[in-house]
């Protein structure tokens, strides 16, 4: 037993020395792998090279953390050596790179990709496909049944322009997007959640394109720390295929959270597969203050959505694109047109301030933009340079509004859809607005309603409206670029003013109050530089559209300005309800007398 013994302490006793020994303060490891399966007691910092083996991506230093004997291996912020020594990232600022939790962010798109009805195989003559992305996911746009998404994953990589698909196309046909990248699902949510936990930034990689995998519903993952910065990187959330609001979204949580570019949120998407797609949004805000999106951000192809702020305070939105948001090709066999397809940016029920300047949305299936009330009378809206084109209804929609709104420098271009597809669709809607004010407005190749103002409502009933430098164009034979103006009086007085506004035809609705000697110009609409282009010959260039209640009077002022054609509807039981103070104003051609005076009976 003596003799067992002593060569078995005596080992140990040689062991710890050497262990000592051997220990540095500081070591350089290869790989979170090589960390885990070593032993690094005594090691105060590690300088990790990466992630995984030979990558680039994911490195940093490590710092000992003795006094922490609890802490599980998060992949992110703190990682176990194969003794339990416990060694936290030392981070840069409040950032958290996504690389850091272990995704790989590798994603590469094509844009000529072809395939051949039956076939598993995906050939393109510009991709650089390896054999490292075998079991990645593929998403090929217009490949499936009926020209539909696949989705699917890599079987195998034959060349370097040709897939092996786990799923066969449905069509032959070429030019399509196709879409492969590794699924960075798992460090994506480690990277969330350890970034919450510790209220940090998530950090795309630079220049690198990470991606979710289709989830098969609606998954919306949360943020509740600062933000995302997307670093001139791209997320993909793989709201892919026909099935309705599937895909993942972020929703952010904190106060004075933003997404900072620059970069890019794509849905991956497919915008003609013919289903209502409405709820899955790509960003959402719910419920915060001062929270916004800027620097040269981009979203695009989504099924919802590319971003929904509700119910926010002093929200900003700052150089922005967002395209391809919604589906075209759904519409609703009945009811509302517009059910079942999205719109680009959506701020519903806001308060403080709203910022939007710089602001790009191209072919939304319905509005570029909806600023959706109820609002309280100080809530204050500046929309400044926004562009806006192929919207499926509007793309400025402003709607229940007992605030303000100030809109400037903004240009629509063109109709979303054509009219046979049964939508109303336009340039501008303003609708229960109280205070608006439009200066240097243009839709141009916008036929039918370019340019709407109503207000219906007694809750928002408008007090004034202007709007300076309005031009408003159609195309060419129609030249059917309208504006639509329609207010009823509601006891408030109102006032309506267009100044430097051109157009090809103009419609003024006008419910108009009861007359008072103590108040005779309740309603007052008044034209200063108005021109028709006078090339409109689908009916009246001018229509004034009075459906007054016997007694009830508008006043009209116009001055230097030339309404084309005009057309006055007559109403039975109320001949004096408009009345008009035209000098200086060019009707039919020719100079208008002025009317008698305004008087009240």
């Amino acid at each position: 037993m003596k003799l067992f013994i002593f060569p078995f302490v005596a080992i140990t006793g040689l062991i710890a020395p050497q262990l000592a020994a051997t220990a540095s303060p500081s070591q350089s490891v290869p790989s979170i792998a090589a960390l885990r399966g070593g032993y690094f007691g005594g090691t105060q910092t590690i300088t990790l090279a990466s992630f995984y083996a030979g990558s680039s991506a994911g490195g940093g230093t490590l710092v000992a953390n003795s006094g922490d004997t609890t802490s599980a291996d998060d992949s992110c912020t703190i990682y176990l050596d194969a003794a339990g020594h416990r060694f936290r990232r030392s981070l840069t600022g409040n950032v958290l790179n996504v690389a850091m939790c272990g995704a790989r962010c590798g994603g590469v798109q094509v844009m000529d990709g072809r395939s051949i009805s039956g076939s598993a195989n995906i050939t393109s003559a510009t991709a650089r496909w390896t054999s490292t992305m075998v079991g990645w996911r593929a998403v090929v746009n217009r490949a499936g049944a009926s020209g539909r998404q696949i989705d699917t994953a890599v079987a195998a990589v034959t060349a370097p322009g040709s897939l092996t698909l786990v799923a066969a196309a449905g069509v032959t046909g070429s030019g399509e997007i196709v879409s492969v990248y590794p699924d960075d699902t798992a460090a994506l949510d480690r990277a969330i959640a350890a970034a919450n936990k510790n209220k940090l930034v998530v950090q795309l990689p630079a220049k690198a394109i990470c991606g979710y995998a289709n989830p098969g519903i609606s998954v919306i993952k949360l943020i509740s720390g600062p933000g995302l910065q997307l670093n001139s990187g791209t997320l993909w959330l793989a709201q892919t295929g026909p099935t309705i609001d599937n895909g993942v979204g972020l929703n952010f949580t904190a106060n004075g959270s933003s997404v900072v570019g620059p970069g890019t949120i794509d849905g991956l998407y497919q915008t003609d597969q013919g289903a209502p797609q409405f709820n899955t949004s790509a960003v959402l805000f719910a419920n915060t203050t001062s929270s916004s999106i800027v620097g040269h951000v981009i979203i695009q192809n989504t099924k919802g959505r590319a971003f929904l702020a509700s119910g926010v305070k002093n929200f900003a939105v700052s150089d922005v694109v967002l395209r391809n948001c919604g589906d075209f090709a759904f519409h609703p066999a009945s009811g509302d047109i517009m059910q079942g397809r999205s719109m680009c940016g959506d701020v519903s029920a806001p308060s403080g301030t709203l910022t939007v300047k710089n602001y790009t949305a191209n072919d939304a299936a319905q509005a570029g933009l909806l600023v959706y009330g109820p609002t309280d009378a100080s809530f204050h809206a500046t929309i400044s340079n926004c562009h806006f084109s192929g919207s499926g209804y509007y793309g400025l929609d402003l709607e229940e509004i007992k605030g303000a709104v100030d809109v400037s420098n903004c240009e629509h271009t063109g109709n979303g859809v054509a009219p046979s597809a049964g939508l109303i669709y336009g340039g501008y809607i303003i609708r229960d607005v109280a205070r608006a004010n439009f200066t240097n407005i243009k839709s141009s190749l916008t036929d039918s309603n370019a340019f709407v103002a109503q207000s219906v409502d007694a809750n928002n009933n408008l007090t004034e409206w202007s709007f300076n430098g309005l031009q408003i164009t159609g195309t060419s034979p129609r030249h059917a670029g309208a504006i639509y103006l329609a207010f009823n009086w509601t006891g408030s007085p109102q006032r309506v003013s267009l100044s430097k506004v051109g157009y090809d035809s103009i419609t003024i609705y006008a419910n108009s109050p009861q007359c008072s000697t103590a108040a005779p110009r309740q309603q007052l609409l008044t034209f200063d530089d108005v021109r028709a282009s006078r090339l409109y010959t689908g009916g009246a260039q001018t229509a004034f559209d009075v459906q007054g209640n016997p007694g009830q009077k508008l006043y009209v002022q116009a001055h230097a300005s030339d309404l084309g054609t005009v057309n006055v509807k007559p109403l039975a039981g109320n001949q004096n309800a408009i009345y008009f103070d035209l000098s200086g104003v060019q009707i039919n051609g020719a100079a208008a007398n002025s009317a008698t005076p305004f008087k009240c009976p």
